[in-house]
C-alpha cells in the first residue's frame, strides 16, 4: 500500500481497511448487551418531551405576544395565526406520530 502521509484525511485507506476488518472478523462485540440501545433510546425519549415542552411554551407566547400586538395596533393577520396554531398543532403531535411509525415499523 502507499504511505497514506500526502492524504489529508483522518480516515486513509488503511484505517478504513482495519475498521473494516475489526467489524467483520469481531461483530459480536458491537452487540455485547442484549439491551445495547437503551440509553440511545433513553436520551431521545428525554429531548423529545423536553422539547415539545419548550416548544409549546414559545408558540403559546408567540400567539400571546401576537395577540398583543394585533391589539395595539389594530391589525389582525389571520393567516399568520393560523400558522401560529398550525405550528403548534405540529409540535405537539409529531412526537406522536413519529412513535407510531417506528412501532409499526419494527
Amino acid at each position: 500500500m502507499l504511505p497514506s502521509r500526502y492524504s489529508k484525511s483522518f480516515l486513509t485507506r488503511e484505517v478504513k481497511l482495519f475498521l473494516l476488518a475489526v467489524l467483520l472478523l469481531n461483530p459480536a462485540s458491537a452487540f455485547a448487551a442484549a439491551d445495547w440501545a437503551a440509553p440511545a433510546v433513553d436520551v431521545f425519549e428525554s429531548l423529545e418531551s423536553g422539547m415539545v415542552k419548550i416548544g409549546t411554551v414559545a408558540v403559546g407566547v408567540g400567539l400571546v405576544g401576537y395577540g398583543v400586538y394585533s391589539a395595539v395596533f389594530g391589525e389582525m393577520r389571520w393567516q399568520k395565526m393560523f400558522q401560529y396554531i398550525l405550528g403548534a398543532v405540529l409540535i405537539v403531535a409529531a412526537p406522536t406520530a413519529i412513535r407510531t411509525l417506528v412501532n409499526l415499523g419494527g
